[in-house]
């Protein structure tokens, strides 16, 4: 495992803070999803995929309404099939709506898929198989979470230097 893996899992331990990824895909492009997923996840990131992340008796709309908003990144993957989903449209809009970065994959026929985004087809788009594809999701997650460890370093010093201060002892 990679050591960003570990400090996730730490930060989601101690701080309860975390880099969720949602992934937005048709059923019929699962396996392309749960690639992007298995990748994301060995580099500490949490990606929420509604086939596999939804409990039975969770009320669907209301869990993927609550894990777009409360994502840090949006990556629908976009192929022929997708863009006619209602459901994967939605997703993209709510999403957009809520000024999400939006990460888009795109994979097959550019040209036939491109023409179909509406609302999102201003972005900048990234292929499935692009070779940089790994890359620069994992740069997202590795800043996220150096971040995060600059604030807990932060706030360590901020409260070792009161305790210090609270007990008279003064650095020079």
């Amino acid at each position: 495992m990679k050591i960003s893996y570990y400090l996730a899992r730490f930060l989601k331990k101690t701080i309860g803070s975390h880099y969720l990824v949602f992934i937005c895909y048709a059923t019929v492009n699962e396996a392309k999803a749960v690639s992007i997923k298995n990748m994301l996840e060995s580099h500490g990131a949490f990606p929420f995929m509604s086939g596999f992340d939804l409990e039975p008796g969770d009320v669907s709309i209301q869990v993927i309404e609550a894990n777009i908003k409360n994502c840090d990144l949006f990556v629908p993957i976009l192929t022929k099939q997708s863009v006619k989903r209602v459901w994967v449209q939605n997703e993209i809009g709510y999403a957009k709506a809520l000024g999400k970065q939006i990460f888009p994959l795109i994979t097959g026929e550019e040209k036939k898929i491109k023409k179909n985004l509406g609302i999102i087809s201003d972005l900048n788009y990234w292929r499935y198989n692009d070779t940089r594809l790994e890359k620069k999701l994992k740069s997202k997650v590795h800043i996220y979470l150096l971040k995060q460890f600059v604030i807990i370093f932060v706030v360590i010093g901020f409260v070792l230097y009161q305790y210090l201060k609270n007990r008279g002892i003064r650095s020079n």
